[in-house]
């Protein structure tokens, strides 16, 4: 701000001397005068040509401070949208990390009673369980498509490091859990056998993907924490 007042505050010398100089200019082969008058004359002479300037210098540099309001206003407001967008995505990202928690903790309820009747008696697979597992595989996709759009949404409000390698990671982690979750889901909507053997369980990574999501998180807040 300072290198831009220097300009100006020359211009305005230049202004006030111009007159100045094409007086004494004009005059220079007069002797100086002794007569209160002459003087009243001159004085006369620099107010007229000066009143006039300095009005039209002023206007010209109100003109330029209202702009330069302006201009640091507009910059506050685009600043104050992006941290504000930035933290609608960051609480969005913490509300379903929740969600996807107590998600993690309904699997773990329902694993077992699923996989004692798995192998046994999937007649006994009541409409419950059935239910608890379309939810299930609904939320999985959800997440996966919800970590795939997440970039394509909010990449213009943080830096390119923020969907490196350990969002693509995290992406790709929750598209293989939603595959896998999906074909399980249909497979016991068919009554078909799955790929499980007598014995095994499910070992779908929730905790895993709970994690990813949790440094994915930490991540933009640590973005959010900097100054910009």
């Amino acid at each position: 701000m300072k290198n831009k007042k220097t300009p100006l505050i020359i211009i305005g010398i230049i202004v006030i001397i111009i007159p100045v100089l094409t007086f004494v200019f004009v005059f220079i082969n007069n002797p100086i005068s002794d007569k209160q008058s002459d003087w009243a004359d001159f004085g006369t002479y620099i107010n007229g040509i000066l009143t006039p300037i300095v009005s039209i210098f002023s206007f010209l540099i109100l003109i330029y401070i209202y702009f330069e309001i302006e201009k640091l206003s507009n910059e506050n407001n685009h600043n104050l949208f992006i941290l504000q967008k930035r933290m609608e995505a960051f609480e969005e990202l913490e509300k379903y990390i929740h969600e996807f928690s107590q998600i993690n903790l309904r699997f773990l309820q329902i694993k077992n009673t699923l996989t004692s009747t798995l192998f046994n008696d999937k007649s006994k697979l009541n409409e419950n369980t059935m239910k608890d597992f379309r939810d299930l595989s609904s939320s999985c996709s959800s997440l996966y498509h919800y970590t795939f759009f997440f970039s394509r949404r909010y990449n213009y409000l943080f830096q390119d490091s923020a969907f490196s390698e350990n969002y693509k990671d995290l992406v790709e982690n929750t598209k293989i859990l939603n595959n896998e979750v999906t074909e399980f889901y249909y497979g016991l909507l068919s009554r078909d056998q799955t790929k499980y053997k007598e014995g095994e369980q499910p070992l779908w990574n929730f905790d895993i993907i709970l994690q990813k999501l949790l440094v994915f998180s930490n991540h933009l807040k640590t973005e959010l924490t900097q100054k910009e």
